[in-house]
């Protein structure tokens, strides 16, 4: 049915507006029970299957996602396997020393323990920057247990581990964090070093530095396969929310939401945002309960927290944008009826 001039104008009723906007911009009751179900399953899941890590005569033990985590890594990287990469040219770093009798410079805390923390080099994410470049010029790059950070030449030791191609940098650099994945002081988590420049609060009965809190975690075997495991119940929120967002909206495959972008997807990050809150809102309480802070799901904090700043710019501004365009897009179409409406008659008088 052809749509009229009075029904165009009806649209334009505040009360209308709002309701065809939040129709598409805002959460209602099915979504919010969705959101909530989904992150205090998720949130179950991660203090029971995830649990806490903490060394045992065998290595590291967590719960029973956990485990299984670190029996696939020592299938898919054989620590014997590993031991022979880590004496062999293809993975021999200047940024790996161990402790500080071939330093120039005193660095507090390198030790067998700790070097792979200190080491920037080692960091998962940072390290394909900074322990590339290490590689390339022969430089250690660490930040110490009390925060200062020291980049000091290593040449005079390690000369023969220095790469003069970028290519064989990335290559020497890779196959020296797999040679370290399965050590017994494992890989740290993504941006770990950097929690060694925290020397600041005064943390429980000790009074420990936040610095100090993270080191202790390390040292517990909150590593990088630890990190693996957080992330799978993080990974159920987004598969399970971001499928119930395109069974409800009755999208097309084509229209599967992998990724996340406001003006395609409209509420799904709100639901995201309002999943992974309850699920933070979980691990606030297992943290409480069991007062200890290896209790904390590192990155499902990172992804709440980037979902945090985009939630509050929504609500600041992105809607108040979003609402103006709608409103636009509905007197273009008005305006566009009019213009067909004169056209019309102006060929039925032109005819008569």
């Amino acid at each position: 049915m052809k749509t009229n001039n009075l029904d165009l104008l009806q649209r334009y009723t505040e009360q209308d507006i709002d309701r065809r906007f939040n129709m598409l911009y805002t959460l209602d009751s099915t979504d919010y029970k969705i959101c909530a179900i989904t992150g205090v399953v998720a949130g179950i899941i991660d203090t029971f299957l995830i649990g806490i890590p903490h060394p045992t005569k065998d290595g590291v033990s967590g719960g029973y996602l956990d485990n299984m985590v670190r029996d696939w890594f020592n299938k898919k990287f054989p620590p014997e396997e590993m031991a022979k990469l880590a004496n062999s040219k293809i993975s021999k770093v200047p940024y790996d020393a161990q402790d500080n009798r071939n330093t120039n410079v005193d660095i507090v805390g390198l030790s067998t323990y700790y070097h792979r923390l200190l080491s920037i080099g080692h960091d998962p994410i940072l390290g394909f920057i900074v322990g590339v470049y290490d590689v390339l010029n022969g430089t250690l790059t660490t930040i110490s247990k009390e925060g200062s950070f020291v980049s000091q030449d290593m040449s005079h030791v390690y000369g023969q581990r220095i790469s003069t191609q970028i290519i064989d940098a990335f290559i020497k650099h890779f196959n020296h964090l797999k040679s370290d994945v399965n050590t017994s002081m494992g890989l740290p988590i993504p941006f770990m070093c950097l929690f060694n420049l925290c020397s600041f609060g005064k943390i429980g009965s000790e009074g420990l530095t936040v610095a100090e809190v993270v080191q202790g975690m390390y040292y517990e075997g909150y590593d990088f396969q630890h990190f693996c495991a957080m992330s799978i119940p993080e990974m159920i929120i987004e598969v399970l929310v971001r499928a119930a967002w395109w069974i409800r909206n009755k999208c097309s495959l084509k229209k599967l939401p992998i990724f996340t972008s406001r003006n395609r997807t409209c509420k799904l990050d709100s639901m995201l945002f309002v999943a992974h809150s309850c699920f933070c809102s979980v691990n606030v309480v297992k943290v409480g309960m069991t007062k200890n802070p290896c209790a904390i799901n590192y990155p499902e904090w990172m992804r709440f927290s980037k979902l945090l700043i985009k939630e509050i710019n929504w609500q600041l501004y992105g809607k108040n944008i979003a609402k103006a365009d709608f409103i636009a897009k509905d007197v273009e179409d008005y305006i566009d009826y009019c213009i067909s409406e004169i056209k019309s008659r102006k060929k039925s008088n032109f005819k008569n």
